[in-house]
């Protein structure tokens, strides 16, 4: 899956993150990056294998001690499936269904049972490790020489939180298609790639999940271009 944005980082959705424990968050952001990639498919499911050296390159901000602990802590909640195959080491997979089921708000509170804040504030942080080549600081005095610093932080804020809008609702709907057990005809990455550019073009994410569902009853495999192609939104 392409990167969003510029720099080393981990998306770390803020609901889940105050449900199951901001560790874990980090770890199943980690690990449905890695699933993305993986060709291990066993009773339908993709799984990912890792050693511990692996998880700690791959998450240097946490110990070992931090990671093996927040491992049993998705394992225990059920988020996350761990097996051994063919004695070849440990493999995991997400549980999306028990994922999903945490995530579900009271639908009288939002428009979907899907995950969100119910505003338009961001529901998606970033953990970051690696220093973008430009500062804050330095970012914010180019801006102040061209116009109002309150203005164009304002202007910028909005901009970063429609963009983890979009980041959000276009997890949501690969979430969905998971939950009811629509399959799609083409890798998750490519999907969420697809599903983003269609929203960030005006798409409607609630049409999206009708769209969805509606293929899912067909029994259908889903393809983005054809689901969410020009002329969609």
């Amino acid at each position: 899956m392409r990167k969003l944005v510029n720099c080393d980082s981990v998306p770390v959705y803020k609901q889940l993150a105050v449900k199951a424990g901001l560790h874990e968050a980090i770890f199943l952001q980690q690990l449905y990056y890695n699933l993305q990639f993986s060709r291990k498919i066993v009773e339908g499911y993709k799984w990912y294998q890792c050693k511990m050296d692996n998880w700690l390159k791959q998450l240097p901000f946490l110990s070992k001690s931090t990671i093996e602990r927040t491992i049993r802590s998705v394992c225990t909640m059920q988020l996350v499936e761990r097996r051994t195959f063919d004695g070849k080491g440990t493999y995991y997979r997400i549980r999306y269904e028990v994922l999903q089921e945490m995530l579900v708000v009271d639908s009288t509170s939002n428009r979907s049972t899907l995950p969100s804040d119910g505003d338009d504030a961001s529901n998606c942080g970033t953990i970051t490790h690696r220093v973008e080549g430009e500062s804050t600081s330095g970012r914010r005095r180019k801006m102040a020489g061209n116009a109002d610093i309150s203005t164009a932080g304002g202007a910028l804020r909005s901009k970063e939180r429609n963009k983890e809008k979009i980041i959000k609702e276009s997890s949501d709907v690969l979430l969905y298609a998971k939950a009811i057990g629509a399959q799609w005809g083409v890798d998750e990455g490519q999907v969420f790639l697809d599903v983003y550019e269609a929203l960030e073009n005006g798409a409607d994410v609630i049409k999206m999940l009708m769209q969805v569902r509606k293929a899912c009853q067909q029994q259908l495999t889903l393809y983005p271009h054809e689901l969410f192609g020009d002329g969609y939104a």
